[in-house]
């Protein structure tokens, strides 16, 4: 009974004090609130710290976690081949779970809050308004190829996630006093969207009897779009990370524009094209950023850049 249990309280589980061994409790005390794509995060941070473990030869703690362990992780993964901004987002993982840690009685280091590494600066790839009419114009003849042109293109009028938009229906569609939206929930957080069909979206609509495209994989639309856009004469040459397959790395370079395209260009192409044009909340509302920081440092705006668009209003 409840009574029994309040004058017979069980024995308080022991914390784990290693930081792998804490990374499966944060996950079991998080385990409702958690995405698939957290959770494997999660998993590829503790078989790095795993990694690391072996190379130093002795535990990680999560009283470890300070300077001296940020020299040995950035050297570790600098070793390994990881990108500045691999290392900086693995870090701050580390940092939550050691303050989840420290809210439930454990020791931390004095330094934990401080340790700290820069983003670094990286180009924002995305479709102009011009390179969008450039790719609907373009004489493409393979029919897998016109299909991925069509999803892209709807891509570039929602502003949604490759995991939301190739799964939409006519079913989805739905009109209210007037306005045609599709209703879906959102896959990486769970929110149920209503996002108004754009006059793009509905040419495409129309053309298919109503229909969205054939539905396919994440990863062939990934392969088609590059191709799409390559056929759209897309060849410009730009600053930008490509995957190395052999390493799985992204290697910065300046490449043929076409071969930089990938899934999520199409949020990022319409939040970056619509900024300034349509007020910020409301596009924040299709994009579904919780922030207006989160959402500037997206589509790539400076503080700079910020300044001068404010200039235009001058």
């Amino acid at each position: 009974s409840l009574i029994h249990n309040y004058y017979n309280p069980k024995e308080q589980t022991t914390l784990p004090k290693r930081l792998a061994d804490y990374i499966e409790y944060y996950k079991e005390c998080k385990k409702y609130n958690l995405t698939n794509a957290s959770i494997m995060k999660f998993n590829t941070i503790k078989t790095k710290v795993e990694a690391m473990e072996l190379v130093l030869d002795k535990p990680i703690l999560i009283s470890d976690i300070n300077e001296n362990f940020k020299t040995e992780f950035v050297n570790y993964y600098k070793l390994k081949k990881y990108n500045t901004n691999t290392i900086q987002r693995e870090l701050s993982f580390i940092k939550t779970f050691c303050r989840h840690a420290r809210s439930n009685g454990l020791e931390t280091s004095t330094q934990l809050d401080s340790l700290i590494l820069q983003k670094a600066k990286v180009e924002k790839i995305y479709l102009t308004f011009a390179e969008l009419e450039q790719i609907e114009k373009a004489k493409i003849k393979n029919e897998a190829l016109k299909n991925a042109r069509e999803w892209l293109i709807i891509s570039c009028f929602t502003g949604q996630r490759v995991s939301d938009f190739l799964k939409f229906t006519k079913d989805m569609i739905r009109i209210e006093d007037g306005v045609k939206l599709i209703e879906f929930t959102q896959k990486k957080t769970g929110k149920i969207m209503s996002v108004a069909v754009h006059p793009k979206v509905q040419q495409i609509l129309d053309k298919n009897n109503g229909n969205f495209p054939y539905t396919i994989s994440d990863q062939r639309y990934n392969e088609h779009i590059k191709d799409v856009c390559k056929e759209a004469k897309l060849t410009t040459k730009v600053q930008g990370g490509k995957l190395n397959p052999e390493t799985n790395r992204k290697v910065s370079g300046i490449y043929p524009k076409h071969e930089l395209v990938s899934s999520h260009i199409g949020r990022r192409s319409y939040a970056t094209n619509y900024y300034g044009k349509i007020p910020t909340p409301l596009l924040m509302n299709v994009t579904g950023h919780s922030s207006e920081a989160m959402f500037l440092e997206y589509i790539g705006k400076t503080q700079t850049q910020q300044a001068k668009d404010l200039a235009n209003y001058y």
